[in-house]
């Protein structure tokens, strides 16, 4: 089995192409730069088996630093679609100007500029990169764009909603150690302990007389009615930082009762904000084994 999608990023240097691979590296795509687009049914075939191409999708950045080692990207793509493989060009470009000011910015020499002056490195790629310009489904012209701009419209492309988000809540025990990966940590150690109950130790917050019990405390409720209003009023336009992936945790002493229950409320409604993917995951609930849920 192929994988399902192939994003081909191609265009000038300095355009962003890097930015885009970044981008689809973070949406879970299988990303590869620099490679030579005579390798492309190589790569598609060796990826047939990895979980992560089949699931999301290959990104690959082709530009004119693999001009002349193979084929070249129109001799490629025909194959490539004739096994059925759902492919689509990206062309990135932008003004001579603002390529200036970039390659200036950034102080890195152009690919094609070690014989010519920056300006005939840019003139060179774009006479090499015709062909692959032609053959673009979708050419983006980023002179004006921000990053925010350019995002939403490689989202648009792959008909992802652009304000989309991917939000991990986690439960953990601080005896175990603090999750150190978390965007926001929450200590929920203050709430009434359901562990010294005897009928309640040995089941977990994900159980119905742990969460009655959680709630006589006051402090339970009205802890996670404000953190849920926290993050209702932020989710919505934390793409606009620049990610879109969230992790929050929340942690007790031993990561099965308080946190566990937090996590797990907090989650399910988070899940209802338009354009979150969320994921509950409880790291420490038998502390060596993992329970997850997707919501």
């Amino acid at each position: 089995m192929l994988p399902k999608k192939l994003v081909v990023i191609t265009g000038l240097s300095g355009s962003g192409k890097s930015s885009v691979l970044h981008l689809l590296e973070d949406l879970g795509f299988f990303t590869v730069d620099n490679l030579p687009a005579g390798m492309l049914p190589q790569l598609m075939d060796m990826l047939s088996s990895h979980p992560q191409a089949l699931e999301n999708g290959v990104g690959a950045v082709i530009d004119v630093r693999g001009e002349g080692v193979s084929d070249t990207l129109p001799q490629v793509l025909p194959r490539l679609r004739e096994k059925g493989l759902d492919v689509q060009v990206v062309f990135l470009e932008a003004s001579d100007e603002i390529l200036l000011k970039r390659f200036s910015f950034t102080r890195r020499r152009h690919p094609l500029g070690f014989m010519n002056s920056l300006l005939e490195g840019i003139a060179l790629e774009k006479k090499r990169l015709s062909g692959f310009r032609v053959c673009a489904d979708r050419i983006i012209d980023t002179t004006s764009m921000s990053m925010a701009q350019l995002r939403s419209a490689i989202m648009a492309l792959l008909a992802r909603n652009p304000s989309g988000l991917q939000v991990m809540v986690s439960s953990f025990g601080f005896k175990y150690g603090v999750a150190l990966d978390a965007d926001f940590v929450f200590d929920v150690r203050f709430l009434v302990n359901p562990y010294y109950e005897p009928e309640l130790k040995n089941k977990t917050g994900l159980d119905k007389e742990v969460q009655d019990y959680i709630c006589t405390d006051r402090l339970a409720k009205k802890f996670l009615h404000q953190t849920l209003e926290f993050f209702q009023t932020i989710l919505p336009s934390y793409h606009l930082s620049g990610k879109n992936y969230l992790h929050i945790a929340i942690g007790c002493t031993g990561g099965h009762h308080r946190s566990v229950f937090a996590a797990d409320w907090l989650g399910r409604r988070l899940a209802l904000i338009d354009g979150v993917e969320l994921q509950i995951v409880h790291r420490d609930l038998e502390h060596d084994v993992k329970w997850s849920s997707q919501t």
